[in-house]
């Protein structure tokens, strides 16, 4: 998952005077880990996992921090074949 840095370096910032160790500890990660995500723009499941959590007690929305894949497939749709046979 890749991180909207800006907005999570804002809530962090905000939050907790710019102090990223405070912010990791808030959201029960080691900071390194952290950091980590922030300096790499990804997160991990575990990162991910507990800013949600965060966000969720917060009631902050965590879709201003995480952008989620496109990922998933659509199933039991027919093919365009399928749509031309049955025409």
């Amino acid at each position: 998952m890749k991180l909207n840095v800006n907005n999570l370096k804002k809530l962090i910032d905000k939050e907790f005077d710019g102090n990223i160790a405070a912010f990791a500890r808030a959201i029960g990660v080691n900071r390194s880990t952290a950091f980590k995500a922030i300096e790499s723009e990804s997160a991990g499941n575990l990162f991910a996992g507990h800013l949600i959590s965060f966000c969720d007690n917060k009631d902050i929305n965590f879709r201003k921090y995480i952008f989620l894949p496109n990922m998933v497939k659509k199933v039991n749709q027919p093919t365009d074949m399928e749509i031309a046979e049955s025409a």
